[in-house]
């Protein structure tokens, strides 16, 4: 099937269900964006004077107490960050500053693929995700709101409530919008059902927060689980190759997004005392919410179709340079370590001779590095493309120095063989007979 067959197969909607639909997501749309600008105020308030005022608030309404823990101390947090010399008005402007940015980005892109995609079910579907998750889902800018009035409990819930229930549906639905395996609505319909209750009813058994950890665990396990495993199973047995690239940039956007979110809690705290760590962490925490960015990004480039078919390339080289970083990064911190230790066995001393010998090494090793991590990459997880590029250098190696015809027509029937993989190959020389000035077959 060809990419305009396969648009042109794709499902639409068109009058009254068309009309209907848009009018339900205007309606959240609105809804959404409207909470938002409500809850800026309060968020404010609360980065400035921060007293733990929204952790007292979510105990007050019943949240569990694992729930809360989510969310830190912010008073722990600003008494941290003043250390660095930072002023709580200047804290806070930055810390929503980055909020509301990330915020924003999901909404302006649910909005271009509403404009491109709004008779597409998958089309709608993602952008209300987009919008509802951005602002109810992907921070902490509804949370004082929600703590300080009992209607801004009710609007942050609806709008949290929204987003948390799409979730786990967006993966069972994702890219063509026809849901995958059938039985799928049961997980998610669970999932929907034990959101409401989280948020509405905090108190109520069937909120999963209030599970013992081994139950709420399980739970967990099942419904990604089964979220994670429609996605393997659409893309092996049920997507065309257009929607394996779709979903190539689903994968890459939230593999991205981890590989920038997670390096900081392993490594502050290894090469940072406890205290400044938790100084450097409480700066760099704001930045790296930019990094939820990366999904909404990487949904509409899969959603819109657009470059879709360069995700393979980037996927190869993000993983040939995170490799190498990560590799370059461990040779050169335990060579400055080792070497300072064996200086200072000799000498007594440390010595900067440490960090110029590690410093030139990492300089000699980073293409023979780079060079092997690509070809180990390429022979692991590219395996058709590497086979046909050893195979054309063979080839390119062998007709420099091949003088018999008979052997180099060999070698080049081998060559469309393997990198082609015909069903039969042939090979037809034209000789030209320059006595005569003709052509003989």
């Amino acid at each position: 099937m060809t990419l305009d067959s396969e648009l042109a197969s794709a499902i639409r909607l068109q009058g009254r269900a068309l009309a209907a639909v848009r009018a339900v997501w205007a309606a959240v749309f609105f809804l959404a964006v409207a909470v938002l600008v409500l809850a800026l105020p309060a968020r404010y308030a609360q980065l400035v004077s921060p007293e733990d005022e929204v952790r007292e608030g979510l105990t007050r309404l019943g949240f569990s107490p694992q729930y809360i823990e989510q969310y830190g101390s912010e008073a722990a947090m600003s008494a941290v960050v003043s250390q660095l010399g930072l002023s709580p008005a200047s804290y806070a402007a930055y810390q929503l500053t980055l909020e509301v940015v990330v915020a924003l980005v999901y909404v302006a892109i649910a909005l271009i693929i509403y404009r491109r995609k709004s008779d597409s079910p998958i089309g709608l579907f993602a952008s209300l995700f987009l919008v509802t998750f951005g602002i109810g889902g992907s921070s902490y800018v509804l949370t004082p709101l929600m703590v300080q009035h009992s209607a801004g409990f009710f609007l942050t819930g609806s709008v949290t409530t929204l987003a948390y229930s799409m979730l786990p549906l967006f993966f069972y639905l994702f890219p063509d919008g026809r849901l995958v395996p059938r039985w799928a609505w049961i997980p998610a319909g669970l999932w929907a059902v034990s959101t409401f209750f989280w948020n509405f009813a905090p108190r109520s058994p069937l909120n999963p927060t209030y599970w013992p950890l081994w139950l709420y665990s399980l739970y967990l396990l099942l419904v990604w689980g089964s979220a994670l495993f429609a996605q393997v199973y659409r893309y092996r047995r049920v997507s065309s190759l257009a929607q394996r690239q779709q979903t190539k940039w689903l994968v890459f956007g939230f593999g991205l997004m981890v590989l920038l979110l997670l390096p900081p809690f392993f490594l502050l705290p290894i090469l940072l005392p406890s205290a400044e760590s938790e100084a450097f962490y409480s700066i760099l925490m704001p930045v790296q919410t930019l990094a939820m960015s990366i999904i909404p990004i990487a949904l509409a480039i899969s959603i819109l179709r657009y470059r879709l078919w360069d995700i393979d390339i980037l996927i190869r080289r993000t993983l040939i340079y995170a490799v190498l970083t990560a590799s370059l990064a461990f040779v050169y911190f335990g060579s400055v370590v080792l070497l300072q230790q064996l200086l200072r066995a000799v000498t007594g001393q440390a010595s900067e001779l440490a960090i110029i010998v590690s410093t030139l090494a990492i300089a000699a090793l980073f293409n023979p590095l780079r060079k092997r991590v690509q070809d180990t990459i390429d022979s692991r997880f590219y395996r058709k493309k590497y086979d046909a590029a050893r195979v054309l250098a063979e080839f390119a190696a062998t007709a420099r120095d091949e003088v018999e015809l008979n052997r180099l027509n060999e070698q080049l029937v081998h060559v469309v063989n393997e990198t082609m993989q015909p069903t039969s190959v042939s090979l037809w020389l034209r000789k030209t007979d320059d006595r005569r000035g003709r052509v003989e077959e």
